[in-house]
Protein backbone atom coordinates (compact mmCIF):
# COMPACT_ATOMS: atom_id res chain seq x y z
CA UNK A 1 0.00 0.00 0.00
CA UNK A 2 2.91 2.37 0.86
CA UNK A 3 4.72 1.62 -2.68
CA UNK A 4 1.28 2.45 -4.72
CA UNK A 5 1.44 5.94 -2.45
CA UNK A 6 4.69 6.62 -3.33
CA UNK A 7 4.32 5.62 -7.02
CA UNK A 8 1.51 7.60 -7.17
CA UNK A 9 3.28 10.48 -5.32
CA UNK A 10 6.00 10.26 -7.69
CA UNK A 11 3.71 10.60 -11.26
CA UNK A 12 1.82 13.35 -9.39
CA UNK A 13 5.30 15.23 -9.01
CA UNK A 14 6.20 14.42 -12.53
CA UNK A 15 2.86 16.47 -13.83
CA UNK A 16 3.84 19.01 -11.82
CA UNK A 17 7.45 19.54 -12.89
CA UNK A 18 6.16 19.07 -16.54
CA UNK A 19 3.68 22.52 -15.88
CA UNK A 20 5.77 24.11 -14.06
CA UNK A 21 8.72 23.88 -17.26
CA UNK A 22 6.40 24.65 -19.89
CA UNK A 23 4.93 27.83 -17.86
CA UNK A 24 8.94 28.80 -17.71
CA UNK A 25 9.38 28.14 -21.53
CA UNK A 26 6.93 30.30 -22.36
CA UNK A 27 7.66 33.42 -24.83
CA UNK A 28 6.99 36.84 -22.72
CA UNK A 29 3.73 37.66 -24.75
CA UNK A 30 2.11 34.30 -24.20
CA UNK A 31 2.43 35.15 -20.54
CA UNK A 32 0.87 38.31 -20.99
CA UNK A 33 -2.10 36.85 -22.76
CA UNK A 34 -2.09 34.64 -19.51
CA UNK A 35 -2.10 37.46 -17.67
CA UNK A 36 -4.95 39.28 -19.47
CA UNK A 37 -7.23 36.00 -19.87
CA UNK A 38 -6.49 35.16 -15.99
CA UNK A 39 -8.49 38.91 -15.06
CA UNK A 40 -10.89 38.01 -17.54
CA UNK A 41 -11.59 35.09 -15.97
CA UNK A 42 -11.64 36.61 -12.69
CA UNK A 43 -14.29 38.97 -13.76
CA UNK A 44 -16.18 36.58 -14.73
CA UNK A 45 -16.41 34.38 -12.12
CA UNK A 46 -17.09 37.73 -9.81
CA UNK A 47 -20.23 38.17 -12.11
CA UNK A 48 -21.54 34.84 -11.83
CA UNK A 49 -20.91 34.64 -7.93
CA UNK A 50 -22.59 38.11 -7.67
CA UNK A 51 -25.67 36.92 -9.64
CA UNK A 52 -25.84 34.47 -7.48
CA UNK A 53 -25.60 35.77 -4.60
CA UNK A 54 -28.00 38.49 -5.63
CA UNK A 55 -30.64 35.69 -6.52
CA UNK A 56 -30.14 34.04 -2.90
CA UNK A 57 -30.86 37.58 -1.47
CA UNK A 58 -33.94 38.55 -3.16
CA UNK A 59 -35.42 35.18 -2.32
CA UNK A 60 -34.52 35.97 1.40
CA UNK A 61 -35.25 39.03 1.22
CA UNK A 62 -32.76 41.14 3.06
CA UNK A 63 -33.33 39.24 6.22
CA UNK A 64 -30.11 36.49 7.53
CA UNK A 65 -31.78 33.76 9.20
CA UNK A 66 -33.95 31.69 8.80
CA UNK A 67 -34.27 30.31 5.38
CA UNK A 68 -37.51 30.97 3.34
CA UNK A 69 -39.19 28.77 1.52
CA UNK A 70 -38.49 29.96 -1.33
CA UNK A 71 -34.22 30.10 -0.59
CA UNK A 72 -34.23 27.07 0.60
CA UNK A 73 -35.47 25.73 -2.88
CA UNK A 74 -33.09 27.93 -4.78
CA UNK A 75 -30.04 27.19 -2.73
CA UNK A 76 -30.80 23.19 -3.46
CA UNK A 77 -31.46 23.78 -6.97
CA UNK A 78 -28.26 25.55 -7.62
CA UNK A 79 -26.20 23.33 -6.08
CA UNK A 80 -28.27 20.23 -8.08
CA UNK A 81 -27.80 22.34 -11.67
CA UNK A 82 -23.83 22.44 -10.20
CA UNK A 83 -24.01 18.95 -10.20
CA UNK A 84 -25.73 17.85 -12.97
CA UNK A 85 -23.09 20.22 -15.34
CA UNK A 86 -19.77 17.99 -13.60
CA UNK A 87 -21.41 14.97 -14.07
CA UNK A 88 -22.91 15.24 -17.64
CA UNK A 89 -19.23 16.69 -19.12
CA UNK A 90 -17.40 13.91 -16.75
CA UNK A 91 -18.04 11.11 -19.27
CA UNK A 92 -15.76 12.20 -22.42
CA UNK A 93 -12.99 13.32 -20.07
CA UNK A 94 -12.67 10.19 -17.71
CA UNK A 95 -13.30 7.76 -20.80
CA UNK A 96 -9.94 9.43 -23.11
CA UNK A 97 -8.02 9.71 -19.47
CA UNK A 98 -9.01 6.07 -18.62
CA UNK A 99 -8.66 4.15 -22.39
CA UNK A 100 -7.76 6.52 -24.92
CA UNK A 101 -4.00 7.66 -23.81
CA UNK A 102 -1.19 6.88 -25.56
CA UNK A 103 1.05 6.65 -22.62
CA UNK A 104 -0.62 3.73 -21.28
CA UNK A 105 1.28 0.90 -22.72
CA UNK A 106 4.53 2.18 -20.79
CA UNK A 107 3.22 3.12 -17.88
CA UNK A 108 1.84 -0.52 -17.91
CA UNK A 109 5.36 -2.03 -18.91
CA UNK A 110 6.76 0.35 -15.81
CA UNK A 111 7.37 -0.99 -12.24
CA UNK A 112 3.98 1.22 -10.82
CA UNK A 113 1.61 -0.70 -9.21
CA UNK A 114 -1.55 -0.81 -11.30
CA UNK A 115 -3.42 0.81 -8.23
CA UNK A 116 -0.84 3.84 -8.32
CA UNK A 117 -1.72 4.28 -12.18
CA UNK A 118 -5.81 3.97 -11.65
CA UNK A 119 -5.32 6.70 -9.32
CA UNK A 120 -3.39 8.97 -11.39
CA UNK A 121 -5.21 8.70 -14.05
CA UNK A 122 -8.52 9.35 -11.81
CA UNK A 123 -6.57 12.70 -10.98
CA UNK A 124 -6.02 13.79 -13.99
CA UNK A 125 -9.98 12.53 -15.47
CA UNK A 126 -10.37 15.14 -12.22
CA UNK A 127 -8.72 18.25 -13.52
CA UNK A 128 -9.89 17.99 -17.26
CA UNK A 129 -13.35 17.47 -15.94
CA UNK A 130 -13.56 20.52 -13.27
CA UNK A 131 -11.53 23.02 -16.11
CA UNK A 132 -14.76 23.66 -18.30
CA UNK A 133 -17.40 23.17 -15.59
CA UNK A 134 -15.87 24.51 -12.55
CA UNK A 135 -15.83 28.27 -14.21
CA UNK A 136 -19.39 28.41 -13.82
CA UNK A 137 -20.14 25.83 -11.05
CA UNK A 138 -17.54 27.05 -8.37
CA UNK A 139 -18.17 31.05 -8.78
CA UNK A 140 -21.95 29.34 -7.99
CA UNK A 141 -21.50 27.86 -5.07
CA UNK A 142 -18.74 30.75 -3.92
CA UNK A 143 -22.07 33.32 -4.87
CA UNK A 144 -24.75 31.30 -2.41
CA UNK A 145 -22.56 31.26 0.75
CA UNK A 146 -21.49 34.60 0.68
CA UNK A 147 -25.35 35.65 0.54
CA UNK A 148 -25.74 33.26 3.39
CA UNK A 149 -22.98 34.67 5.54
CA UNK A 150 -21.83 31.18 7.18
CA UNK A 151 -19.40 31.05 10.14
CA UNK A 152 -15.43 30.20 8.55
CA UNK A 153 -16.15 26.65 10.03
CA UNK A 154 -18.78 26.27 7.34
CA UNK A 155 -16.51 28.04 4.39
CA UNK A 156 -13.95 25.26 5.41
CA UNK A 157 -16.54 22.79 5.03
CA UNK A 158 -17.85 24.09 1.99
CA UNK A 159 -14.60 24.06 0.34
CA UNK A 160 -14.19 20.31 1.32
CA UNK A 161 -17.90 19.91 -0.07
CA UNK A 162 -16.97 21.57 -3.23
CA UNK A 163 -13.90 19.67 -3.47
CA UNK A 164 -15.75 15.94 -3.06
CA UNK A 165 -18.11 16.93 -6.02
CA UNK A 166 -15.38 17.93 -8.17
CA UNK A 167 -13.98 14.43 -7.08
CA UNK A 168 -17.28 12.47 -6.94
CA UNK A 169 -18.65 12.96 -10.30
CA UNK A 170 -15.60 11.55 -12.33
CA UNK A 171 -15.11 8.62 -10.03
CA UNK A 172 -18.80 7.65 -10.39
CA UNK A 173 -18.31 7.41 -14.28
CA UNK A 174 -15.04 6.07 -14.19
CA UNK A 175 -16.48 3.33 -11.74
CA UNK A 176 -19.22 2.84 -14.39
CA UNK A 177 -17.24 2.75 -17.38
CA UNK A 178 -14.99 0.14 -15.73
CA UNK A 179 -17.61 -2.37 -14.50
CA UNK A 180 -19.02 -2.05 -18.46
CA UNK A 181 -15.53 -2.58 -19.78
CA UNK A 182 -15.18 -5.43 -17.47
CA UNK A 183 -18.60 -7.06 -18.18
CA UNK A 184 -18.86 -6.38 -21.77
CA UNK A 185 -15.10 -6.56 -22.50
CA UNK A 186 -12.61 -3.84 -23.74
CA UNK A 187 -12.74 -4.46 -27.71
CA UNK A 188 -16.43 -2.52 -27.02
CA UNK A 189 -15.12 0.15 -24.92
CA UNK A 190 -16.02 2.92 -27.16
CA UNK A 191 -19.82 1.97 -27.78
CA UNK A 192 -19.85 1.66 -24.00
CA UNK A 193 -18.22 5.34 -23.90
CA UNK A 194 -21.14 6.35 -26.66
CA UNK A 195 -23.89 4.50 -24.95
CA UNK A 196 -23.06 6.03 -20.70
CA UNK A 197 -22.93 9.34 -22.38
CA UNK A 198 -25.93 9.48 -23.87
CA UNK A 199 -27.70 7.48 -21.08
CA UNK A 200 -26.52 9.63 -18.76
CA UNK A 201 -27.84 13.07 -21.16
CA UNK A 202 -31.02 11.23 -21.00
CA UNK A 203 -31.01 10.28 -17.47
CA UNK A 204 -30.37 14.21 -16.69
CA UNK A 205 -32.95 15.58 -19.12
CA UNK A 206 -35.44 13.00 -17.63
CA UNK A 207 -34.82 14.39 -14.48
CA UNK A 208 -35.28 18.22 -15.58
CA UNK A 209 -38.38 16.70 -17.05
CA UNK A 210 -40.14 15.10 -13.62
CA UNK A 211 -38.76 18.40 -12.06
CA UNK A 212 -40.60 20.22 -14.62
CA UNK A 213 -44.17 18.09 -14.30
CA UNK A 214 -43.94 18.15 -10.39
CA UNK A 215 -43.65 22.00 -10.50
CA UNK A 216 -46.71 22.15 -12.63
CA UNK A 217 -48.80 19.83 -10.87
CA UNK A 218 -47.80 21.77 -7.60
CA UNK A 219 -49.00 24.73 -8.42
CA UNK A 220 -45.44 26.42 -9.19
CA UNK A 221 -45.86 26.83 -12.82
CA UNK A 222 -48.65 27.36 -15.08
CA UNK A 223 -48.48 26.35 -18.94
CA UNK A 224 -51.22 28.30 -19.43
CA UNK A 225 -50.36 31.54 -17.74
CA UNK A 226 -46.69 31.01 -19.64
CA UNK A 227 -48.17 31.01 -22.69
CA UNK A 228 -50.91 33.86 -22.39
CA UNK A 229 -47.58 35.91 -20.95
CA UNK A 230 -45.94 35.45 -24.02
CA UNK A 231 -48.75 37.21 -25.60
CA UNK A 232 -49.47 39.79 -23.71
CA UNK A 233 -52.24 39.05 -22.06
CA UNK A 234 -51.33 38.63 -18.52
CA UNK A 235 -48.85 40.50 -16.39
CA UNK A 236 -45.34 38.55 -16.06
CA UNK A 237 -45.64 38.78 -12.26
CA UNK A 238 -48.82 36.65 -12.27
CA UNK A 239 -47.12 33.44 -14.62
CA UNK A 240 -46.17 31.81 -11.58
CA UNK A 241 -47.72 30.91 -8.53
CA UNK A 242 -45.37 29.74 -5.61
CA UNK A 243 -45.70 27.03 -3.56
CA UNK A 244 -44.37 26.60 0.21
CA UNK A 245 -41.38 24.58 -0.83
CA UNK A 246 -39.80 22.84 -3.64
CA UNK A 247 -37.15 20.80 -2.65
CA UNK A 248 -34.31 19.37 -4.78
CA UNK A 249 -33.91 15.66 -4.92
CA UNK A 250 -32.60 14.77 -1.43
CA UNK A 251 -31.20 11.58 -3.24
CA UNK A 252 -28.74 13.84 -4.88
CA UNK A 253 -25.33 14.25 -3.44
CA UNK A 254 -25.37 17.72 -4.27
CA UNK A 255 -28.41 18.29 -1.47
CA UNK A 256 -25.96 16.89 1.20
CA UNK A 257 -23.79 19.71 0.19
CA UNK A 258 -26.75 22.16 0.14
CA UNK A 259 -27.54 20.82 3.20
CA UNK A 260 -24.73 21.82 5.08
CA UNK A 261 -24.41 25.13 3.30
CA UNK A 262 -27.92 25.80 5.13
CA UNK A 263 -27.28 24.58 8.62
CA UNK A 264 -24.59 26.84 8.69
CA UNK A 265 -26.45 29.97 7.52
CA UNK A 266 -26.50 33.32 9.30
CA UNK A 267 -22.83 32.59 11.21
CA UNK A 268 -24.09 29.38 12.57
CA UNK A 269 -22.17 26.49 12.98
CA UNK A 270 -21.82 23.23 11.67
CA UNK A 271 -24.82 21.31 13.31
CA UNK A 272 -25.99 17.66 13.14
CA UNK A 273 -27.58 18.05 9.98
CA UNK A 274 -24.43 19.63 8.55
CA UNK A 275 -21.94 17.15 9.67
CA UNK A 276 -24.23 14.46 8.16
CA UNK A 277 -24.09 15.62 5.28
CA UNK A 278 -20.54 16.15 4.64
CA UNK A 279 -19.57 12.88 6.13
CA UNK A 280 -21.85 11.12 3.78
CA UNK A 281 -20.15 13.20 0.48
CA UNK A 282 -17.03 12.11 2.18
CA UNK A 283 -18.50 8.42 2.51
CA UNK A 284 -19.78 7.96 -0.96
CA UNK A 285 -16.70 9.71 -2.31
CA UNK A 286 -14.77 7.07 -0.78
CA UNK A 287 -16.57 4.28 -1.83
CA UNK A 288 -16.63 5.14 -5.52
CA UNK A 289 -12.46 5.80 -5.50
CA UNK A 290 -12.69 2.50 -3.56
CA UNK A 291 -14.79 0.77 -6.17
CA UNK A 292 -11.97 2.59 -9.03
CA UNK A 293 -9.21 1.62 -7.42
CA UNK A 294 -10.58 -2.25 -6.82
CA UNK A 295 -11.61 -2.46 -10.49
CA UNK A 296 -9.48 -1.00 -12.52
CA UNK A 297 -6.26 -3.00 -12.28
CA UNK A 298 -8.36 -6.28 -13.53
CA UNK A 299 -9.72 -4.03 -16.14
CA UNK A 300 -6.26 -2.28 -17.54
CA UNK A 301 -4.16 -6.00 -17.28
CA UNK A 302 -6.82 -7.55 -19.17
CA UNK A 303 -5.43 -8.63 -22.65
CA UNK A 304 -7.49 -6.99 -25.18
CA UNK A 305 -7.09 -3.85 -23.37
CA UNK A 306 -3.73 -2.96 -25.11
CA UNK A 307 -5.01 -4.52 -28.57
CA UNK A 308 -6.23 -2.67 -31.36
CA UNK A 309 -9.51 -2.34 -31.88
CA UNK A 310 -10.67 -3.59 -35.15
CA UNK A 311 -14.01 -1.92 -35.59
CA UNK A 312 -15.78 -1.71 -39.06
CA UNK A 313 -14.59 1.55 -39.53
CA UNK A 314 -10.92 0.01 -39.43
CA UNK A 315 -11.68 -2.97 -42.06
CA UNK A 316 -13.28 -0.42 -44.43
CA UNK A 317 -11.87 0.30 -47.68
CA UNK A 318 -10.20 3.73 -48.46
CA UNK A 319 -11.88 4.40 -52.14
CA UNK A 320 -11.43 7.63 -53.60
CA UNK A 321 -13.83 10.28 -52.20
CA UNK A 322 -16.17 12.89 -54.91
CA UNK A 323 -15.16 16.11 -54.54
CA UNK A 324 -17.52 18.55 -52.61
CA UNK A 325 -18.95 20.66 -54.63
CA UNK A 326 -17.56 24.46 -55.07
CA UNK A 327 -14.81 23.44 -52.83
CA UNK A 328 -11.45 23.07 -54.22
CA UNK A 329 -10.19 19.61 -54.34
CA UNK A 330 -7.37 20.27 -51.01
CA UNK A 331 -10.43 21.70 -48.93
CA UNK A 332 -12.59 18.54 -49.59
CA UNK A 333 -9.82 16.54 -49.01
CA UNK A 334 -8.97 17.78 -45.32
CA UNK A 335 -13.03 17.56 -45.03
CA UNK A 336 -13.49 14.35 -45.75
CA UNK A 337 -10.90 13.69 -43.88
CA UNK A 338 -12.38 15.35 -41.02
CA UNK A 339 -15.60 13.51 -41.62
CA UNK A 340 -14.12 9.91 -41.52
CA UNK A 341 -12.41 10.94 -37.95
CA UNK A 342 -15.59 12.35 -36.69
CA UNK A 343 -17.46 8.66 -37.75
CA UNK A 344 -14.63 6.76 -35.60
CA UNK A 345 -14.62 8.62 -32.74
CA UNK A 346 -17.50 7.42 -30.60
CA UNK A 347 -16.39 9.60 -28.09
CA UNK A 348 -17.31 13.04 -29.94
CA UNK A 349 -20.41 11.28 -31.71
CA UNK A 350 -21.66 10.54 -27.74
CA UNK A 351 -21.49 14.43 -27.03
CA UNK A 352 -22.97 15.28 -29.94
CA UNK A 353 -25.80 12.71 -28.85
CA UNK A 354 -25.91 14.47 -25.86
CA UNK A 355 -26.94 17.60 -26.91
CA UNK A 356 -29.60 16.64 -29.29
CA UNK A 357 -31.29 14.69 -26.36
CA UNK A 358 -32.60 18.30 -25.82
CA UNK A 359 -35.00 17.60 -28.22
CA UNK A 360 -36.86 15.27 -26.90
CA UNK A 361 -37.44 18.05 -23.77
CA UNK A 362 -40.42 19.50 -25.43
CA UNK A 363 -42.13 16.19 -26.28
CA UNK A 364 -41.45 14.91 -22.80
CA UNK A 365 -43.01 18.12 -21.33
CA UNK A 366 -46.04 17.27 -23.30
CA UNK A 367 -46.17 14.09 -21.98
CA UNK A 368 -45.64 14.83 -18.75
CA UNK A 369 -48.47 17.30 -18.58
CA UNK A 370 -50.98 16.20 -20.78
CA UNK A 371 -53.34 18.20 -21.97
CA UNK A 372 -54.13 21.18 -19.27
CA UNK A 373 -56.64 23.14 -19.76
CA UNK A 374 -55.70 26.42 -21.86
CA UNK A 375 -52.89 25.04 -23.18
CA UNK A 376 -52.42 24.40 -26.59
CA UNK A 377 -49.41 23.35 -28.73
CA UNK A 378 -47.84 26.86 -29.49
CA UNK A 379 -45.90 26.70 -26.71
CA UNK A 380 -44.36 23.29 -26.74
CA UNK A 381 -43.61 24.22 -30.49
CA UNK A 382 -42.02 27.26 -29.19
CA UNK A 383 -40.00 25.19 -26.14
CA UNK A 384 -38.81 23.07 -29.13
CA UNK A 385 -37.53 26.12 -31.13
CA UNK A 386 -35.29 27.57 -28.15
CA UNK A 387 -34.27 24.24 -27.58
CA UNK A 388 -32.87 24.04 -31.28
CA UNK A 389 -31.19 27.30 -30.40
CA UNK A 390 -29.56 25.67 -27.21
CA UNK A 391 -28.50 22.60 -29.36
CA UNK A 392 -26.97 25.25 -32.14
CA UNK A 393 -24.73 26.55 -29.32
CA UNK A 394 -23.71 23.13 -27.89
CA UNK A 395 -23.28 21.15 -31.17
CA UNK A 396 -21.51 24.15 -32.89
CA UNK A 397 -19.03 24.32 -29.90
CA UNK A 398 -18.51 20.35 -29.28
CA UNK A 399 -17.25 20.12 -32.90
CA UNK A 400 -15.73 23.45 -33.85
CA UNK A 401 -13.20 23.16 -30.78
CA UNK A 402 -12.17 20.06 -30.99
CA UNK A 403 -11.93 20.45 -35.03
CA UNK A 404 -8.53 21.83 -35.09
CA UNK A 405 -6.89 19.20 -32.17
CA UNK A 406 -9.03 16.13 -33.27
CA UNK A 407 -5.61 15.54 -35.25
CA UNK A 408 -3.55 15.45 -32.75
CA UNK A 409 0.03 15.13 -33.52
CA UNK A 410 -0.95 14.34 -37.17
CA UNK A 411 -1.49 17.87 -37.45
CA UNK A 412 2.47 18.11 -37.94
CA UNK A 413 1.94 15.60 -41.31
CA UNK A 414 -1.48 17.69 -42.79
CA UNK A 415 0.89 20.96 -41.91
CA UNK A 416 3.47 19.20 -44.38
CA UNK A 417 0.96 18.53 -47.22
CA UNK A 418 0.93 20.50 -50.51
CA UNK A 419 -1.93 23.00 -48.91
CA UNK A 420 -1.73 26.34 -46.85
CA UNK A 421 -2.31 26.20 -42.90
CA UNK A 422 -5.30 28.75 -44.05
CA UNK A 423 -6.62 26.23 -45.92
CA UNK A 424 -6.55 23.64 -43.06
CA UNK A 425 -8.46 26.22 -41.03
CA UNK A 426 -11.58 26.61 -43.65
CA UNK A 427 -11.70 22.97 -43.91
CA UNK A 428 -12.11 23.00 -40.36
CA UNK A 429 -14.64 25.39 -40.20
CA UNK A 430 -16.55 24.19 -43.45
CA UNK A 431 -16.96 21.02 -41.91
CA UNK A 432 -17.97 22.34 -38.54
CA UNK A 433 -20.70 24.61 -39.98
CA UNK A 434 -21.87 21.85 -42.63
CA UNK A 435 -22.52 19.10 -40.03
CA UNK A 436 -24.28 21.25 -37.56
CA UNK A 437 -26.54 23.05 -39.76
CA UNK A 438 -27.33 19.99 -41.66
CA UNK A 439 -28.38 18.78 -37.82
CA UNK A 440 -30.10 21.49 -37.51
CA UNK A 441 -31.74 21.86 -40.39
CA UNK A 442 -33.40 18.43 -40.01
CA UNK A 443 -34.87 18.93 -36.35
CA UNK A 444 -36.62 22.01 -37.46
CA UNK A 445 -38.16 20.08 -40.59
CA UNK A 446 -39.44 17.96 -37.74
CA UNK A 447 -40.63 20.32 -35.09
CA UNK A 448 -42.53 22.31 -37.93
CA UNK A 449 -44.00 19.22 -38.98
CA UNK A 450 -44.44 17.71 -35.16
CA UNK A 451 -45.97 20.88 -33.48
CA UNK A 452 -47.50 22.34 -36.79
CA UNK A 453 -45.69 25.47 -36.87
CA UNK A 454 -46.34 28.51 -38.75
CA UNK A 455 -44.44 28.54 -42.10
CA UNK A 456 -43.02 31.66 -41.42
CA UNK A 457 -42.23 31.23 -38.13
CA UNK A 458 -40.13 27.84 -39.06
CA UNK A 459 -38.26 29.57 -42.09
CA UNK A 460 -37.00 32.46 -39.93
CA UNK A 461 -35.96 30.30 -36.60
CA UNK A 462 -33.82 28.03 -39.55
CA UNK A 463 -32.85 31.22 -41.06
CA UNK A 464 -31.58 32.50 -37.39
CA UNK A 465 -30.02 28.91 -36.55
CA UNK A 466 -28.00 28.90 -40.19
CA UNK A 467 -26.24 32.75 -39.15
CA UNK A 468 -25.92 31.30 -35.49
CA UNK A 469 -24.35 27.86 -36.61
CA UNK A 470 -21.81 30.18 -39.24
CA UNK A 471 -21.16 32.74 -36.43
CA UNK A 472 -20.04 29.74 -33.53
CA UNK A 473 -18.37 27.68 -35.61
CA UNK A 474 -15.75 30.52 -36.43
CA UNK A 475 -15.31 31.09 -32.83
CA UNK A 476 -14.67 27.84 -32.02
CA UNK A 477 -12.57 27.01 -35.11
CA UNK A 478 -10.80 30.45 -34.42
CA UNK A 479 -9.76 30.02 -31.06
CA UNK A 480 -9.09 26.53 -31.35
CA UNK A 481 -6.62 28.19 -34.20
CA UNK A 482 -5.17 30.91 -31.64
CA UNK A 483 -4.98 28.36 -28.79
CA UNK A 484 -3.63 24.92 -30.76
CA UNK A 485 -2.89 21.61 -29.18
CA UNK A 486 -1.12 19.23 -31.72
CA UNK A 487 0.81 17.91 -28.45
CA UNK A 488 -2.03 15.48 -27.00
CA UNK A 489 -3.36 11.76 -28.43
CA UNK A 490 -6.25 12.13 -25.67
CA UNK A 491 -9.26 13.39 -26.73
CA UNK A 492 -10.31 15.03 -23.18
CA UNK A 493 -6.98 17.29 -24.03
CA UNK A 494 -8.17 18.24 -27.46
CA UNK A 495 -9.24 21.76 -26.63
CA UNK A 496 -7.01 23.81 -24.33
CA UNK A 497 -8.92 24.97 -21.27
CA UNK A 498 -8.40 28.61 -22.42
CA UNK A 499 -10.31 27.95 -25.71
CA UNK A 500 -12.99 26.49 -23.83
CA UNK A 501 -13.88 29.15 -21.60
CA UNK A 502 -13.40 31.50 -24.01
CA UNK A 503 -15.53 30.10 -26.62
CA UNK A 504 -18.20 30.04 -23.74
CA UNK A 505 -17.52 33.58 -23.37
CA UNK A 506 -17.62 34.63 -26.78
CA UNK A 507 -20.30 32.36 -28.29
CA UNK A 508 -22.91 33.65 -24.94
CA UNK A 509 -21.85 36.76 -25.68
CA UNK A 510 -22.75 36.60 -29.17
CA UNK A 511 -25.93 35.01 -28.37
CA UNK A 512 -26.46 38.25 -25.57
CA UNK A 513 -25.69 40.61 -28.29
CA UNK A 514 -28.13 38.85 -31.15
CA UNK A 515 -31.01 38.83 -28.20
CA UNK A 516 -30.50 42.63 -27.55
CA UNK A 517 -30.98 43.15 -31.26
CA UNK A 518 -34.28 41.54 -31.23
CA UNK A 519 -35.68 42.55 -27.92
CA UNK A 520 -34.49 46.46 -29.66
CA UNK A 521 -36.28 45.75 -32.55
CA UNK A 522 -39.37 44.21 -30.93
CA UNK A 523 -39.29 47.33 -28.97
CA UNK A 524 -39.31 50.18 -31.36
CA UNK A 525 -42.16 48.29 -33.16
CA UNK A 526 -44.32 48.26 -30.53
CA UNK A 527 -43.66 51.67 -29.48
CA UNK A 528 -44.50 52.54 -33.18
CA UNK A 529 -42.31 55.59 -33.73
CA UNK A 530 -40.26 54.34 -37.31
CA UNK A 531 -42.28 52.06 -39.58
CA UNK A 532 -42.16 48.52 -38.94
CA UNK A 533 -40.17 47.57 -42.15
CA UNK A 534 -37.51 49.61 -41.72
CA UNK A 535 -36.45 48.62 -38.32
CA UNK A 536 -37.10 44.78 -38.97
CA UNK A 537 -34.53 45.95 -42.23
CA UNK A 538 -32.03 47.46 -39.71
CA UNK A 539 -32.61 44.51 -37.56
CA UNK A 540 -31.79 41.60 -39.71
CA UNK A 541 -29.01 43.61 -41.33
CA UNK A 542 -27.50 43.82 -37.88
CA UNK A 543 -27.81 40.31 -37.22
CA UNK A 544 -26.66 39.59 -40.35
CA UNK A 545 -23.28 41.74 -40.15
CA UNK A 546 -22.95 40.72 -36.69
CA UNK A 547 -22.93 36.87 -37.99
CA UNK A 548 -20.77 37.57 -40.56
CA UNK A 549 -17.99 39.15 -38.49
CA UNK A 550 -18.22 36.79 -35.68
CA UNK A 551 -17.81 33.92 -38.12
CA UNK A 552 -14.68 35.00 -40.20
CA UNK A 553 -12.58 37.22 -37.87
CA UNK A 554 -11.53 34.46 -35.59
CA UNK A 555 -10.80 32.09 -38.51
CA UNK A 556 -8.83 34.81 -40.13
CA UNK A 557 -6.69 35.77 -36.55
CA UNK A 558 -6.14 31.96 -36.19
CA UNK A 559 -4.97 31.12 -39.72
CA UNK A 560 -2.10 33.95 -38.79
CA UNK A 561 -1.28 32.70 -35.84
CA UNK A 562 -0.82 29.09 -37.86
CA UNK A 563 1.14 30.60 -40.12
CA UNK A 564 4.09 30.82 -38.38
CA UNK A 565 3.80 28.03 -35.59
CA UNK A 566 6.23 25.54 -35.21
CA UNK A 567 6.54 22.44 -33.26
CA UNK A 568 5.70 21.81 -30.02
CA UNK A 569 6.77 19.25 -27.65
Amino acid sequence: MMHAASMFGILVRVRLRMAVHAARAAPLWHKAILAVLSLFTLALFTAIAAACAALVLLTQGGTRAPLTPATHSLVGHIFEYVFLLLLAGSVPFVAATLFQTGDLPLLLAAPIPPRALVAAKLLDAALANAGPSAALGVPAVVGVGAALHPAPMVWLGLAVATLLLLILTPAATALLLLLMARGVGMRRVRAIVTAVSVALGLGITLLAVVGAGHAARAGLLDPARLQAAARGEVTPSSTLALAPEDPAPAWLPSAWASAMLEDGAGGRGLGHAGWRGLIALAGLTALLVGGCLATGPSVFASEAFLEPEAGPAARRGHGERPPLPGLSPAVSGLAWKDLKYIGRDLVLLGQIGTALILFLVPFLLKTAQGTASGVDNDIYGDAALVMLLVIVYMATSIISLTSVGLEGRGGWMVFAAPASRGTFLRAKWLLSFGLSWVLVTLLTLMAWVIFRLDARVALGALAVYVCACFALSGIGVGLAGLFPRFVYENPAHRASVWALILGFVFGTGYLIVTGLIAALAYLEITRGGLPARGVLTLAVSAFALLSLVTGLVPVGLAARRLRDYEWEN
